[in-house]
């Protein structure tokens, strides 16, 4: 048999069995096929003839359906976590920051609370608390609030 169709079986052997933990069934199924791939090869003249018969035949799509049968048994990286494990932390950093966020807003708030009337009414009212600019920005929000009430 050709060196580049025995190569073509290997890497392709090497795609299922380097990334599965199969169990003994299906080890079993994947040694009788590449046995049907490596007699099929062997009617084959080279490499390429090889590639494209196999392409359109039958030990083809047996192949690509164990990538999808044997999902289960993908092997999952080092260091990658579980769908559990993902929510958990998910959660965690979720309380984690609603905790952090009601901090700041409460010591914001308590900050506020001590500082003296005249300051305490800058922050609050801001540009509201000048006396005269105040009550113009006070008439023209109760006049433009007027306007969309009609509009219902």
């Amino acid at each position: 048999m050709d060196i580049g169709i025995l190569n073509s079986i290997s890497s392709r052997r090497e795609a299922l069995c380097a990334h599965y933990n199969l169990p003994e069934d299906a080890e079993r199924k994947v040694a009788e096929l590449f046995a049907r791939i490596e007699r099929f090869g062997q009617t084959c003249c080279d490499q390429a003839d090889f590639e494209k018969q196999f392409l359109i035949s039958e030990l083809n799509q047996i192949y690509t359906n164990f990538f999808t049968e044997f999902a289960p048994y993908v092997k999952t990286p080092e260091g990658t976590i579980t769908v559990e494990e993902q929510q958990q932390q998910a959660a965690n950093e979720l309380a984690e920051s609603v905790v952090k966020s009601q901090a700041k807003r409460t010591v914001k708030s308590a900050f506020v609370q001590m500082l003296p009337r005249p300051l305490y009414d800058w922050y609050i009212y801001g540009i509201y608390n000048i006396p005269i600019l105040g009550r113009i920005l006070g008439a023209k929000n109760n006049i433009e609030q007027i306007k969309r009430l009609k509009k219902k």
